[in-house]
């Protein structure tokens, strides 16, 4: 059975999750831009990871830093066999 209270618990840990990513992403752009002297510019975010995939986070990153934000999957089209294992286990 489903219990909607540990859902909402679970969203608001999330939320508050990517609002604190978000705000810490953002104070860091700023000090790169004004403290180290970048003058270059910034267009887009790409986020990877597990991570990334957390519910909210690419818009709150957009809403506090203006930036598109985009998730990058490195191994979506790699193609997956029984050999992926075995080299795996190998090293």
């Amino acid at each position: 059975p489903k219990r909607p209270e540990l859902t909402d618990r679970l969203d608001q840990i999330l939320a508050r999750y990517a609002e604190n990513t978000a705000s810490d992403l953002n104070r860091q752009i700023s000090l790169l831009w004004s403290s180290a002297g970048f003058d270059g510019n910034i267009d887009h975010i790409i986020l990877t990871g597990a991570g990334s995939q957390t519910k909210g986070l690419l818009q709150k990153i957009h809403e506090r830093t203006g930036l598109e934000v985009a998730v990058c999957d490195p191994l979506k089209e790699l193609p997956l066999g029984v050999d992926i294992s075995t080299a795996i286990a190998s090293e």
